[in-house]
Protein backbone atom coordinates (compact mmCIF):
# COMPACT_ATOMS: atom_id res chain seq x y z
CA UNK A 1 0.00 0.00 0.00
CA UNK A 2 1.01 3.44 -1.00
CA UNK A 3 2.28 6.17 2.15
CA UNK A 4 -0.08 8.28 0.19
CA UNK A 5 -3.21 5.98 0.66
CA UNK A 6 -1.66 4.93 4.30
CA UNK A 7 -1.64 8.52 5.41
CA UNK A 8 -5.06 9.68 4.23
CA UNK A 9 -7.62 8.98 6.59
CA UNK A 10 -10.22 8.93 3.69
CA UNK A 11 -8.39 6.57 2.08
CA UNK A 12 -7.68 4.21 5.09
CA UNK A 13 -11.21 3.58 5.92
CA UNK A 14 -11.68 2.30 2.66
CA UNK A 15 -9.05 -0.04 2.76
CA UNK A 16 -10.44 -0.95 5.87
CA UNK A 17 -14.38 -1.82 4.38
CA UNK A 18 -12.74 -3.25 1.02
CA UNK A 19 -10.64 -5.61 3.52
CA UNK A 20 -13.15 -6.36 5.83
CA UNK A 21 -15.44 -7.34 3.39
CA UNK A 22 -13.14 -9.19 1.53
CA UNK A 23 -12.28 -11.62 4.28
CA UNK A 24 -15.89 -12.10 5.62
CA UNK A 25 -16.63 -13.19 1.66
CA UNK A 26 -12.82 -14.90 1.38
CA UNK A 27 -13.90 -16.69 4.52
CA UNK A 28 -17.61 -17.12 5.04
CA UNK A 29 -18.38 -17.43 1.31
CA UNK A 30 -21.58 -16.16 1.77
CA UNK A 31 -21.53 -12.33 2.15
CA UNK A 32 -20.94 -10.66 -1.26
CA UNK A 33 -18.50 -8.14 -2.01
CA UNK A 34 -19.67 -7.52 -6.00
CA UNK A 35 -22.77 -5.69 -4.76
CA UNK A 36 -21.27 -3.13 -2.46
CA UNK A 37 -20.11 -0.51 -4.71
CA UNK A 38 -20.15 2.07 -2.40
CA UNK A 39 -16.20 2.51 -1.43
CA UNK A 40 -15.45 2.53 -4.71
CA UNK A 41 -17.81 5.38 -5.07
CA UNK A 42 -17.72 7.75 -1.95
CA UNK A 43 -13.42 8.14 -2.03
CA UNK A 44 -13.52 7.68 -5.83
CA UNK A 45 -11.14 5.07 -5.26
CA UNK A 46 -8.97 4.51 -8.11
CA UNK A 47 -5.98 2.68 -10.14
CA UNK A 48 -4.25 6.29 -9.03
CA UNK A 49 -4.64 6.00 -5.62
CA UNK A 50 -3.80 2.27 -5.05
CA UNK A 51 0.14 3.25 -6.09
CA UNK A 52 2.40 -0.03 -6.80
CA UNK A 53 -0.13 -1.88 -3.75
CA UNK A 54 3.40 -3.90 -2.56
CA UNK A 55 1.58 -4.95 0.67
CA UNK A 56 -2.38 -5.20 -0.22
CA UNK A 57 -2.32 -9.14 -0.22
CA UNK A 58 -6.22 -8.50 0.51
CA UNK A 59 -7.04 -6.69 -2.49
CA UNK A 60 -6.44 -9.82 -4.68
CA UNK A 61 -9.30 -11.59 -2.50
CA UNK A 62 -11.49 -8.63 -3.30
CA UNK A 63 -10.83 -8.83 -6.63
CA UNK A 64 -11.78 -12.85 -6.30
CA UNK A 65 -15.20 -11.74 -4.61
CA UNK A 66 -16.02 -8.91 -6.79
CA UNK A 67 -15.53 -10.37 -10.22
CA UNK A 68 -16.79 -14.02 -8.58
CA UNK A 69 -20.41 -14.02 -10.41
CA UNK A 70 -18.70 -12.13 -13.70
CA UNK A 71 -19.95 -14.31 -17.14
CA UNK A 72 -17.02 -14.02 -18.75
CA UNK A 73 -18.28 -14.73 -21.96
CA UNK A 74 -20.37 -11.55 -21.59
CA UNK A 75 -17.81 -9.32 -21.20
CA UNK A 76 -16.27 -9.18 -24.32
CA UNK A 77 -12.39 -8.96 -24.26
CA UNK A 78 -11.21 -5.21 -23.72
CA UNK A 79 -14.46 -4.38 -22.11
CA UNK A 80 -14.40 -2.53 -19.01
CA UNK A 81 -14.99 -4.54 -15.77
CA UNK A 82 -18.36 -3.18 -14.88
CA UNK A 83 -17.83 -3.75 -11.19
CA UNK A 84 -15.16 -1.88 -10.66
CA UNK A 85 -15.71 1.01 -13.28
CA UNK A 86 -13.95 3.31 -11.04
CA UNK A 87 -10.64 1.23 -11.19
CA UNK A 88 -10.34 1.70 -14.54
CA UNK A 89 -10.12 -1.82 -15.23
CA UNK A 90 -10.57 -4.20 -18.50
CA UNK A 91 -10.45 -7.50 -19.24
CA UNK A 92 -7.59 -8.03 -21.33
CA UNK A 93 -7.82 -11.53 -22.09
CA UNK A 94 -9.62 -14.96 -20.88
CA UNK A 95 -6.98 -17.22 -22.08
CA UNK A 96 -5.36 -19.52 -19.90
CA UNK A 97 -7.49 -16.91 -17.86
CA UNK A 98 -9.14 -13.88 -17.18
CA UNK A 99 -6.31 -11.56 -16.98
CA UNK A 100 -7.52 -7.80 -15.69
CA UNK A 101 -4.82 -4.60 -16.32
CA UNK A 102 -5.52 -0.76 -16.40
CA UNK A 103 -6.24 0.75 -19.84
CA UNK A 104 -3.51 1.47 -21.73
CA UNK A 105 -3.57 2.57 -25.63
CA UNK A 106 -1.98 -0.65 -26.20
CA UNK A 107 -5.31 -2.73 -25.57
CA UNK A 108 -5.78 -3.71 -29.30
CA UNK A 109 -2.04 -3.27 -30.54
CA UNK A 110 -1.53 -6.85 -30.51
CA UNK A 111 -4.13 -7.43 -32.71
CA UNK A 112 -4.12 -5.02 -35.26
CA UNK A 113 -0.38 -4.94 -35.55
CA UNK A 114 0.99 -8.12 -37.70
CA UNK A 115 4.26 -8.56 -36.13
CA UNK A 116 2.72 -7.87 -32.72
CA UNK A 117 0.03 -10.78 -33.46
CA UNK A 118 3.11 -12.96 -34.19
CA UNK A 119 4.86 -12.18 -31.17
CA UNK A 120 2.03 -12.90 -29.53
CA UNK A 121 1.46 -16.15 -30.79
CA UNK A 122 5.16 -16.89 -30.35
CA UNK A 123 4.53 -16.53 -26.84
CA UNK A 124 1.90 -18.62 -26.33
CA UNK A 125 3.08 -21.37 -28.44
CA UNK A 126 6.72 -21.17 -26.14
CA UNK A 127 4.11 -21.10 -22.58
CA UNK A 128 2.11 -24.00 -23.60
CA UNK A 129 5.26 -26.35 -24.67
CA UNK A 130 6.71 -28.81 -22.69
CA UNK A 131 9.47 -28.41 -21.06
CA UNK A 132 11.74 -31.23 -19.61
CA UNK A 133 11.76 -30.66 -15.83
CA UNK A 134 15.32 -29.59 -15.02
CA UNK A 135 14.58 -26.49 -17.58
CA UNK A 136 13.49 -23.86 -15.16
CA UNK A 137 9.93 -21.92 -16.32
CA UNK A 138 11.42 -18.28 -16.37
CA UNK A 139 10.46 -15.50 -18.64
CA UNK A 140 12.07 -12.18 -19.15
CA UNK A 141 10.37 -9.37 -20.59
CA UNK A 142 12.57 -6.63 -20.78
CA UNK A 143 10.80 -3.05 -21.61
CA UNK A 144 7.12 -4.13 -20.33
CA UNK A 145 5.33 -1.09 -21.81
CA UNK A 146 1.89 -2.29 -20.64
CA UNK A 147 2.44 -5.65 -19.37
CA UNK A 148 0.46 -7.81 -21.62
CA UNK A 149 3.34 -10.14 -21.97
CA UNK A 150 4.30 -10.65 -18.72
CA UNK A 151 0.53 -11.12 -17.90
CA UNK A 152 0.32 -13.92 -20.52
CA UNK A 153 3.34 -15.64 -19.04
CA UNK A 154 2.53 -14.93 -15.87
CA UNK A 155 -1.33 -16.42 -16.51
CA UNK A 156 0.40 -19.52 -17.66
CA UNK A 157 2.13 -20.26 -14.64
CA UNK A 158 5.61 -19.25 -15.83
CA UNK A 159 8.16 -17.58 -13.57
CA UNK A 160 8.19 -14.20 -14.67
CA UNK A 161 11.40 -11.30 -14.55
CA UNK A 162 9.72 -7.91 -15.86
CA UNK A 163 11.91 -4.77 -16.46
CA UNK A 164 10.63 -1.28 -17.78
CA UNK A 165 12.96 2.15 -16.86
CA UNK A 166 9.86 4.01 -16.57
CA UNK A 167 8.57 3.97 -12.97
CA UNK A 168 4.95 4.34 -14.52
CA UNK A 169 5.12 1.38 -16.67
CA UNK A 170 6.43 -0.27 -13.42
CA UNK A 171 3.64 1.62 -11.34
CA UNK A 172 1.11 -0.01 -13.33
CA UNK A 173 1.89 -3.65 -13.95
CA UNK A 174 2.40 -3.60 -9.89
CA UNK A 175 -1.27 -2.78 -9.77
CA UNK A 176 -2.32 -5.49 -12.37
CA UNK A 177 0.19 -7.98 -10.52
CA UNK A 178 -1.56 -7.62 -7.52
CA UNK A 179 -5.62 -7.44 -8.65
CA UNK A 180 -4.41 -10.61 -10.44
CA UNK A 181 -2.63 -11.98 -7.46
CA UNK A 182 0.34 -13.43 -9.07
CA UNK A 183 2.77 -14.39 -7.34
CA UNK A 184 5.11 -15.59 -9.81
CA UNK A 185 6.70 -12.11 -10.93
CA UNK A 186 8.99 -10.19 -9.97
CA UNK A 187 8.47 -6.61 -11.37
CA UNK A 188 11.80 -4.03 -11.32
CA UNK A 189 12.26 -0.57 -12.48
CA UNK A 190 15.64 -0.98 -13.97
CA UNK A 191 17.87 0.34 -16.89
CA UNK A 192 19.33 -2.79 -18.03
CA UNK A 193 22.71 -2.58 -19.92
CA UNK A 194 26.23 -3.60 -20.13
CA UNK A 195 27.72 -0.32 -18.37
CA UNK A 196 26.63 0.89 -14.79
CA UNK A 197 24.11 4.04 -15.43
CA UNK A 198 21.81 6.39 -13.54
CA UNK A 199 19.18 8.57 -15.15
CA UNK A 200 16.14 10.91 -13.71
CA UNK A 201 13.24 9.51 -15.62
CA UNK A 202 9.72 11.43 -15.32
CA UNK A 203 6.71 10.07 -13.04
CA UNK A 204 3.37 9.46 -14.53
CA UNK A 205 3.95 8.15 -18.20
CA UNK A 206 4.49 4.78 -19.48
CA UNK A 207 5.35 5.90 -22.99
CA UNK A 208 6.02 3.02 -25.55
CA UNK A 209 8.89 4.12 -28.02
CA UNK A 210 10.75 5.83 -25.68
CA UNK A 211 14.28 5.99 -24.99
CA UNK A 212 17.28 6.03 -22.75
CA UNK A 213 20.25 5.79 -24.56
CA UNK A 214 21.86 9.31 -24.49
CA UNK A 215 22.43 11.48 -21.24
CA UNK A 216 18.66 12.66 -20.67
CA UNK A 217 15.75 10.26 -21.37
CA UNK A 218 13.66 10.47 -25.04
CA UNK A 219 9.78 10.03 -23.36
CA UNK A 220 6.90 9.65 -25.82
CA UNK A 221 3.85 10.58 -24.70
CA UNK A 222 1.89 10.33 -27.73
CA UNK A 223 1.54 6.69 -26.69
CA UNK A 224 0.91 4.46 -23.52
CA UNK A 225 -0.86 5.57 -20.52
CA UNK A 226 -0.31 9.17 -18.25
CA UNK A 227 -0.97 9.61 -15.11
CA UNK A 228 -1.32 13.50 -14.60
CA UNK A 229 -1.88 13.34 -10.96
CA UNK A 230 1.70 11.73 -10.59
CA UNK A 231 4.19 14.10 -11.08
CA UNK A 232 8.49 14.55 -10.40
CA UNK A 233 11.15 11.73 -11.67
CA UNK A 234 12.62 8.88 -9.75
CA UNK A 235 16.16 8.37 -10.55
CA UNK A 236 16.62 4.81 -11.77
CA UNK A 237 20.05 3.13 -11.75
CA UNK A 238 21.02 0.17 -13.94
CA UNK A 239 21.39 -3.60 -13.88
CA UNK A 240 22.46 -6.31 -15.88
CA UNK A 241 20.28 -9.60 -17.29
CA UNK A 242 23.30 -11.58 -15.46
CA UNK A 243 22.07 -9.98 -12.06
CA UNK A 244 18.54 -10.46 -12.56
CA UNK A 245 18.68 -14.08 -13.85
CA UNK A 246 21.78 -15.21 -11.83
CA UNK A 247 21.42 -19.21 -12.02
CA UNK A 248 17.86 -19.74 -13.62
CA UNK A 249 17.33 -21.06 -17.70
CA UNK A 250 14.84 -18.61 -19.45
CA UNK A 251 12.79 -20.30 -21.74
CA UNK A 252 11.66 -16.87 -23.41
CA UNK A 253 13.13 -13.37 -23.69
CA UNK A 254 11.65 -10.56 -24.72
CA UNK A 255 13.62 -7.93 -25.37
CA UNK A 256 12.60 -4.27 -26.67
CA UNK A 257 14.12 -1.63 -25.53
CA UNK A 258 13.92 0.87 -28.14
CA UNK A 259 17.62 1.05 -29.56
CA UNK A 260 19.36 -0.38 -26.18
CA UNK A 261 19.37 -4.12 -27.65
CA UNK A 262 22.96 -4.83 -28.10
CA UNK A 263 23.60 -3.40 -24.49
CA UNK A 264 21.07 -5.57 -22.75
CA UNK A 265 22.36 -8.60 -24.90
CA UNK A 266 26.30 -7.70 -23.42
CA UNK A 267 25.08 -7.24 -19.97
CA UNK A 268 23.67 -11.63 -20.78
CA UNK A 269 27.35 -12.68 -21.27
CA UNK A 270 27.13 -15.32 -18.19
CA UNK A 271 23.41 -16.39 -19.18
CA UNK A 272 24.85 -17.12 -23.22
CA UNK A 273 28.08 -18.28 -22.28
CA UNK A 274 26.14 -21.02 -20.03
CA UNK A 275 23.46 -21.67 -23.02
CA UNK A 276 20.92 -20.74 -20.15
CA UNK A 277 18.44 -19.01 -23.02
CA UNK A 278 16.05 -20.80 -25.32
CA UNK A 279 13.71 -18.52 -27.25
CA UNK A 280 14.93 -15.09 -27.79
CA UNK A 281 12.52 -12.54 -29.27
CA UNK A 282 13.99 -9.18 -29.82
CA UNK A 283 13.44 -5.88 -31.86
CA UNK A 284 16.02 -5.44 -34.52
CA UNK A 285 16.13 -1.78 -35.82
CA UNK A 286 20.01 -1.18 -36.68
CA UNK A 287 19.55 2.59 -37.17
CA UNK A 288 18.34 3.81 -33.47
CA UNK A 289 22.08 1.82 -32.73
CA UNK A 290 25.10 4.51 -31.34
CA UNK A 291 27.53 1.88 -32.56
CA UNK A 292 29.23 2.58 -35.90
CA UNK A 293 27.75 -0.27 -38.24
CA UNK A 294 31.00 -2.79 -38.64
CA UNK A 295 31.06 -2.90 -34.62
CA UNK A 296 27.33 -3.45 -34.19
CA UNK A 297 27.39 -6.32 -37.38
CA UNK A 298 30.34 -7.86 -35.44
CA UNK A 299 28.41 -7.73 -32.02
CA UNK A 300 25.38 -9.50 -33.76
CA UNK A 301 27.38 -11.97 -35.18
CA UNK A 302 29.01 -12.96 -31.91
CA UNK A 303 26.26 -12.28 -30.00
CA UNK A 304 23.83 -14.85 -31.97
CA UNK A 305 26.70 -17.30 -33.13
CA UNK A 306 25.21 -19.83 -31.39
CA UNK A 307 21.42 -19.33 -32.44
CA UNK A 308 19.64 -20.02 -35.42
CA UNK A 309 16.93 -16.56 -36.23
CA UNK A 310 14.17 -15.72 -38.60
CA UNK A 311 12.42 -12.43 -39.20
CA UNK A 312 9.23 -12.53 -37.42
CA UNK A 313 8.27 -10.76 -40.60
CA UNK A 314 8.53 -14.50 -42.67
CA UNK A 315 6.82 -16.34 -39.90
CA UNK A 316 3.17 -17.78 -40.51
CA UNK A 317 0.27 -18.08 -38.44
CA UNK A 318 -0.47 -20.46 -36.36
CA UNK A 319 2.33 -20.66 -34.59
CA UNK A 320 2.88 -24.21 -34.35
CA UNK A 321 6.43 -24.78 -34.05
CA UNK A 322 9.91 -22.84 -34.67
CA UNK A 323 9.95 -22.94 -38.90
CA UNK A 324 11.93 -25.75 -40.63
CA UNK A 325 12.67 -24.23 -43.30
CA UNK A 326 16.54 -23.18 -43.97
CA UNK A 327 15.38 -20.47 -47.02
CA UNK A 328 13.83 -18.81 -43.75
CA UNK A 329 16.51 -18.56 -41.62
CA UNK A 330 19.42 -15.41 -41.65
CA UNK A 331 22.83 -16.47 -42.90
CA UNK A 332 24.07 -13.25 -44.08
CA UNK A 333 23.83 -10.91 -41.48
CA UNK A 334 25.53 -7.83 -43.47
CA UNK A 335 23.02 -8.09 -46.24
CA UNK A 336 20.20 -8.27 -44.09
CA UNK A 337 21.22 -5.45 -41.33
CA UNK A 338 22.51 -2.98 -44.45
CA UNK A 339 18.52 -3.89 -45.73
CA UNK A 340 17.20 -2.69 -42.27
CA UNK A 341 19.71 0.23 -42.01
CA UNK A 342 19.06 1.74 -45.26
CA UNK A 343 15.46 1.77 -45.09
CA UNK A 344 15.21 2.49 -41.05
CA UNK A 345 13.10 -0.44 -41.29
CA UNK A 346 12.29 -1.90 -37.45
CA UNK A 347 10.97 -5.52 -37.36
CA UNK A 348 11.96 -8.41 -34.41
CA UNK A 349 13.91 -11.37 -34.86
CA UNK A 350 12.62 -14.82 -33.29
CA UNK A 351 16.04 -16.97 -32.21
CA UNK A 352 16.16 -20.35 -30.83
CA UNK A 353 19.53 -21.54 -29.01
CA UNK A 354 20.95 -24.19 -30.94
CA UNK A 355 21.25 -27.56 -28.55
Amino acid sequence: MSRRACLNPRLSLVYASLFSCATISFYAGRYSCASHTFFWQTASLTRHSLDSCHECVSFSKFMTVATKDLDYHLLQKHEKVPQLANLDLYLWDSDPEPIFMPFNDHITFYETNQNERKIIQILRYVLKTEMPPEVDRVVVDMGINDGYMSSLSAAYGHYVVSVDAQPECVRLFEFARVINGWKNVEVHNKLVLSEPKKMHIPNGVCGGGSRFQGKEPLINTDRGSKSLDITGSTEVSSTTVDLLVPTKTVVFFHLDVEGAELSVLQSASQVLSEKRLIHLVWEFAPHRWAAERDASLALVEKLMSSFTCLDVRSVSLPVESFPENESEVIKDWYTFYEELELKKVITDLWCLHRM
